[in-house]
């Protein structure tokens, strides 16, 4: 397991790295990005949902620094959104749960 995950990072490392060695930071640099293996494909797909790397037209891509930056605050956030909804399943079953019993 920590191996493949090791193996995801270092895939999104090499786009991240590539596009930033290349100064391709904002849309006016934007460049191709050629000769990706089939698991950084599979990482640029993400990076493109969660908009840390942008694609301009078709085949030209940047990378959004401050997406990049704010990526581990809006993962917290989520978390906190989906442990916050837990709390309030949790509480209203054991309200229910209480109601039942009288």
């Amino acid at each position: 397991m920590g191996a493949l995950l090791a193996e995801l990072v270092s895939e999104r490392q090499r786009v991240i790295e590539r596009l930033a060695t290349r100064g391709a930071v904002s849309a006016d640099h934007a460049i191709k990005l050629e000769q990706l293996g089939a698991g950084e494909r599979a990482r640029l797909a993400e990076m493109l949902e969660t908009g840390v790397i942008r694609e301009t037209s078709p085949g030209l891509f940047y990378l959004d620094e401050i997406a990049l930056a704010n990526g581990p605050a809006r993962a917290r956030r989520i978390v906190n959104v989906m442990a916050g909804t837990f709390l309030l399943v949790v509480i209203a079953v054991l309200i229910a749960a209480m109601l039942r019993a009288q």
